[in-house]
Order: structure tokens, then C-alpha cells, then sequence
């Protein structure tokens, strides 16, 4: 559950989630912490790994394989994630305005075609929008190009202004600031020959826009994800959308209405990245709207991925209007007389419809991945959706959102909450990870036992007030601070390791790609897409899950002059437990005996050596108490053990920990 609220080269900072190779089908199964082992790999080799380029024709994908996916944010003029070359396709609904800049809107009707572009204006009237919203040091600073179609005249405003002009391309100086907006209008339009296809092009992007729809940085972002849900993109809660005519399409004047984002543009980004897309049909969409949408997905996505299909999203949550909707159908329907179970049977029922739309366009499901969705906290829930009507004979996942931290902010809660330290606050997610993996473990046994997998449709951390407390200032900062705490990557690691590894889930679609932190939560992996991903703990703790997954990582030596690694002894250490809060004990396993001690050094992920015990060969368990040499607590993160031997050698494999403070 939640609640609502340029260059060509840049690919290669996004590259930090390494490199891996996918089978279609992935699922992780139950395995034992101790067969998560981390491998070594050089400086030399992470280099060439984690520098490579964009994605090259014909070459592996680098998400393949990882079973990891996101959902992305919304098209809007605020969203601090920048999806495309051309700017004007996050622009506002056209807003009333005149000439004379003297009202914002005038609440008059506008005469809008078809397309969605003013088709006429009345003497003295203007059609503004607003196309970028408080976004300094996110978007570029430069000279944008404006390209337009028709007769008319368009003005640029307030962050904007006309630096040249000539029919059909003006050259537009924008300096985005912090609190600040884009204006455009259309000033004058020719209703025989309308204002029409505008495009606002980013800096640089004037020459390849035609070919290059989303932006380089925002495609990097997302290289390392097996899954693109778009839900947000479709703008599926409290959508109208119901009739195929009334879509959207790429030639609509804007991707940020509430009609969504076109399925032509979903589709090329997935083909782009070779990620599986997950639509969430409307709730109101009918049958012919289905269809239509199935067969553009077959004729139009690369026949090697695979398509997830839900209906709607969250029909069991009543904030949004889905579930009003199920509700009453379900009513109407005679399905059940208890209003919530009648919402959960319709849900059911015409996800089972949906899916048979889409089985009867791909001939067949080898190619589709059916998610019944339920909440994941209420596991009747989701027994209720996969047995009614056997729905889960027509199914492949039972699909919940298992977060964290959620009760932290409600109002039973918030009064002690907003007094803790944002250790204390960690401490208190590392312990409703425990309890939701509980959960999970439950819905999994309820899924699996149908046949099902389980996955998370969305997922992550959970902190916001909410029942009046998203208003108290310090709650949210108290919020805020700790996701971008190091803490919070750890906690990222643990659940999502838990999840996969302890508790058998499928893939783990994270809430959400990019967004700013604001009173009503902290969704975004990155706050900004112009953000250094490695200063972001929650998309570090999934760049660690990966590598866990992967049996790979970036870590150097630590020490000059030592890089070879002995292999006269198959030495490996056994830590528990992993995660561990307080002591960690671990054991030294030696194939080669030797009487001298062994050294066992604590790394940072710098491969920096922070502590130096030695243990005695006769020892079956030793410990370490989370300190460094100087007797300083750590903080909480991920670090490594590695032995050295009495030449100071390494022996074996370090092994990796995650410590929660």
C-alpha cells in the first residue's frame, strides 16, 4: 500500500548494478544463506564491467537473469525522473488563460481537437502549460530547441525566455530553478492550419530526437532491472479510461495526462532495455480496450520477453476508486452480500477474464506471466481472490506488495515515532522486515500450494505519515533522513535477500524508480535523476542483492601488495547470523591445517581493513562485536570477512555480512 501523491555518454554511471546473465522463467527458490557466497573478481575485470557502455545490438541484456524489478513514477511537469528528449511530453492539460498574462486561468472552456492541441482561441485567449517544475540542477541549464507544426505564435515564460524565432523553431534559454516553473502558451493559432506537434528538445537532442525517445541517463537508470511495471505511466488508480478511442497515442500532445502513456512508447522503452513490461489493464477498460492493447504488445514486443498482466492495481485498497468500483459490481453480481469479499470476487473474476483476452491474442501463455494481486499484510486475502471461481487454475503469481515501516507512521504510532533517532527508526524497520517476512512465508505456502508463485508488485520501505501526520514537520524530516541513511541500504539487503532466499519469492518489483521526498513519503530509489546512484542507499542495498545474487563484486584487496590469493587451501568462513544486529559469530573452515593463527580482517565495501582479529585454530567459534580497531561502533552496512593466512596471503572467498544497527 502506498499513498498518493544530455549527453550520449552518461550510460556508464549507471552501470554500478554489474552485469548479469538472465534465463527466461528466472525464480529463486528457498536456498541457505551460506550458499550466497561473494567472489572476488579483479580491478581490472569490475572496470571493464562496470564502465561498459550502453546496451549493443545483438548483446546480452545486463538485466537478464536479475530478478529484481522497478515501477516508475508518473508522467508529470514535477516528477524528477526524465524520461524523454522531448520535454513537452510531460506537459500539464492545457490551462485557460489570455494574452495578457493578467489571469493564471480563466476557468473558460478551450476548444481542444482530437489530438489534444487547442484547435481554435478566442479573441485575447491563450492555451498555457506548464512543462518543468521546480527542477534546478536536475535538468540542464541550455538552450532548448522547440520544433512546431501549423500557424501561430507560442511564448515562453517565468524559467524561460525566446533567445531566437522563426516559423516553426524558436530557440528557448531554460535555467530550471528549485521553486520555479516553464510557461508556454499559444498565444495565436490558425484554425485552418492549427499549432500543433511541439516538441521541446533538451540540449543536444535536436539532431537524433526523431530516433533517441528516451533520454540516454534515464535508459541507464533502468539497464539492471528484469522488469518494468508501469502503472504509474498508465495512470491505472482512479483511471477513466475505458474505450480503445479514447487512449492515448504518441502523436497525443502530451504523455502526461490522465489519459497515460501511450502502449507504443511502453513497448519501445521495454524493447529498448529487454525488460519484461507489466501492464495494468483499467478498470473500466473493456473488452474491446483489452484486446487491442494485447495485440499491439504481440505484433510490437520482442518475442523474447515476456509480458506480466494484472487487472488494475490495489483493487483491495478502498482509497482508490477500483475498489469502489469492484465493490459494487461485485454487489450487483450477487458474488457475495459482505461488500469486501463481493470487491475481491469481482477483482478475481475479471482478472481471469483479462487474462483469457490475452491468452486468446498470444495463442497460448507461454509468453505471460497472469498476476492475481491481493495485499500482501491480509493472506486471506489473497486465498480468497486465487480460490474463487478456482481463478488460480488460470493464473501463474499471486502478487502482493510486501513494505516496511508502514505502521511506523500512523497515528497509533506517530507520537513515539517522531521522538526516536534515526537509528532507533531502523532498529524498528529491521524488526517489521521480520514480521512481514512472515507473512510473506504464509502467502507464499498459500500460493505455491495452488500452483503459484509469488511476487511483489511493489515493495521497499514504507515510511509516511498518514491519518493528519504526513503534516508534522519533524516526523517527515525523521522519515526523510533515514532513507538516505547507510542504514537503510542495509535493510535493503536483508529484506530483499529474505524475500528471495529465505521466503522462496519471485521477482521483487521495487516501489518506486525516481522520485523527490516529500510529505507523502520517500518513494524514489533516486531522489533525482541527476543523482550519483552511489549516494543513494536504498539503490545501493539493490546493487548488493544483486551482487549477493550474481556471486560478484567490486571489492579490491584492501591492501597493496596483496593481491594474490592463495589456493594451497580451501579455506572459507561460516558467519551467524547474516544479517546480524550486535555480535556476529563466525568460524574459520580450513582444508589445509596449520597450527599458527589465522588473521581474519574486516573490510569495508572500499575493501578498506576496519578491524584485524586473530583467531586460534583451535577455535570452533569466534566473534566480533561490530567495532572497528579503534573500539568505534560501525555503522550499520555491509562489510566483509577475509582470512589471511601466516604468509598474509588471502584464503579463499571473503564473505559478505550485513550489519544493523
Amino acid at each position: 500500500m502506498r499513498h498518493l501523491e544530455p549527453g550520449h555518454s552518461v550510460r556508464s554511471r549507471w552501470a554500478h548494478a554489474g552485469l548479469f546473465v538472465r534465463r527466461r522463467g528466472f525464480r529463486v527458490g528457498p536456498v541457505s544463506m551460506a550458499s550466497v557466497w561473494i567472489a572476488v573478481v579483479s580491478a581490472a575485470v569490475s572496470a571493464a564491467v562496470l564502465l561498459a557502455p550502453g546496451i549493443a545490438k545483438g548483446q546480452p541484456f545486463p538485466n537478464e537473469d536479475a530478478p529484481i524489478g522497478v515501477n516508475l513514477g508518473g508522467i508529470v511537469d514535477w516528477n524528477s525522473a526524465i524520461p524523454f528528449t522531448d520535454v513537452f511530453k510531460h506537459a500539464r492539460p492545457w490551462i485557460p488563460q489570455l494574452q495578457d498574462n493578467s489571469v493564471w486561468d480563466t476557468g473558460e472552456p478551450l476548444d481542444i481537437g482530437p489530438d489534444g492541441y487547442p484547435a481554435s482561441l478566442a479573441e485575447g485567449q491563450a492555451a498555457g502549460t506548464v512543462l518543468i517544475t521546480g527542477q534546478g540542477g536536475n535538468y540542464p541549464e541550455g538552450d532548448y530547441v522547440c520544433l512546431y507544426d501549423g500557424t501561430g505564435q507560442l511564448d515562453f515564460r517565468l524559467d524561460a525566455h525566446i533567445v531566437s524565432s522563426e516559423p516553426g523553431r524558436l530557440v528557448v534559454h531554460i535555467q530550471p530553478s528549485a521553486d520555479g516553473l516553464t510557461h508556454m502558451k499559444i498565444l495565436a493559432t490558425d484554425p485552418a492550419d492549427p499549432v500543433h506537434n511541439i516538441r521541446l528538445l533538451l540540449p543536444g537532442f535536436e539532431g537524433t530526437y526523431e530516433t533517441q525517445l528516451f533520454h540516454p541517463d534515464f535508459l541507464g537508470s533502468l539497464a539492471n532491472f528484469q522488469v518494468i511495471r508501469f502503472m504509474d505511466w498508465m495512470r491505472t488508480n482512479n483511471s477513466t479510461q475505458s474505450a480503445w478511442t479514447g487512449r492515448s497515442w504518441p502523436d497525443y500532445f502530451s504523455q502526461g495526462t490522465e489519459r497515460g502513456v501511450c502502449v507504443e512508447h511502453m513497448v519501445t522503452l521495454c524493447n529498448e532495455l529487454g525488460a519484461d513490461p507489466w501492464f495494468c489493464m483499467p478498470h473500466l477498460a473493456d473488452d474491446d480496450y483489452v484486446t487491442q492493447f494485447a495485440t499491439y504488445v504481440r505484433d510490437h514486443l520482442d518475442p523474447s520477453l515476456r509480458v506480466y498482466v494484472e487487472h488494475s492495481n490495489e483493487v483491495w485498497n478502498g482509497i482508490f476508486s477500483q475498489a469502489d468500483y469492484a465493490e459494487q459490481r461485485g454487489l450487483d453480481l450477487g458474488l457475495s452480500t459482505n461488500p469486501f469479499e463481493a470487491r475481491l470476487r469481482y477483482h478475481s473474476q475479471r482478472s481471469v477474464e483479462i487474462f483469457q483476452l490475452w491468452e486468446t491474442v498470444f495463442g497460448g501463455t507461454d509468453r505471460l506471466e497472469r498476476v492475481l494481486a491481493a495485499q500482501h499484510a491480509n493472506p486471506w486475502t489473497g486465498t480468497t481472490v486465487m480460490d474463487w471461481q478456482d481463478a488460480y487454475l488460470h493464473a501463474d503469481a499471486l502478487g502482493t506488495a510486501p513494505y516496511f515501516g508502514g505502521s511506523l507512521g500512523t497515528p497509533g504510532n506517530a507520537e513515539i515515532t517522531r521522538t526516536w533517532t534515526v537509528e532507533q527508526l531502523l532498529n524498528a524497520c529491521a524488526d517489521e522486515i521480520v514480521l512481514e517476512r512472515a507473512i510473506t512465508v504464509q502467502n507464499e505456502a498459500e500460493a505455491s500450494s495452488r500452483g503459484l508463485g509469488l511476487v511483489a508488485y511493489e515493495g521497499g520501505q514504507h515510511l509516511v505519515g498518514v491519518g493528519g501526520w504526513e503534516n508534522d514537520a519533524t516526523l517527515t524530516a525523521l522519515f526523510h533522513a533515514a532513507n538516505r541513511d547507510p542504514g537503510m541500504r542495509a535493510l535493503y539487503l536483508d529484506d530483499l535477500l529474505g524475500w528471495h532466499t529465505a521466503a522462496g519469492g519471485g521477482v521483487h518489483v521495487a516501489f518506486s524508480h525516481i522520485g523527490e521526498y516529500s510529505k507523502w513519503g520517500s518513494w524514489g530509489l533516486l531522489e533525482r535523476q541527476s543523482q550519483d546512484p552511489q549516494t543513494a542507499p536504498k539503490w545501493m542495498g539493490i546493487v548488493d542483492f544483486l551482487d549477493a545474487l550474481a556471486g560478484t563484486a567490486s571489492l579490491t584487496d584492501g591492501e597493496a601488495g596483496s593481491a594474490s590469493t592463495s589456493t594451497a587451501s580451501p579455506t572459507r568462513i561460516i558467519a551467524s547470523p547474516n544479517p546480524f544486529r550486535g555480535e556476529l559469530r563466525f568460524s574459520v573452515m580450513r582444508g589445509t591445517p596449520y597450527e599458527d593463527p589465522i588473521l581474519v580482517h574486516v573490510l569495508g565495501v572500499d575493501g578498506r581493513r576496519l578491524r584485524t582479529l586473530r583467531v586460534d585454530t583451535a577455535t570452533e567459534w569466534s566473534v566480533w562485536d561490530g567495532r572497528d580497531d579503534d573500539g568505534r561502533l560501525l555503522p550499520s552496512g555491509s562489510y566483509y570477512l577475509e582470512a589471511r593466512g601466516p604468509d598474509a596471503h588471502r584464503e579463499g572467498e571473503p564473505v559478505r555480512l550485513v550489519m544493523i544497527r
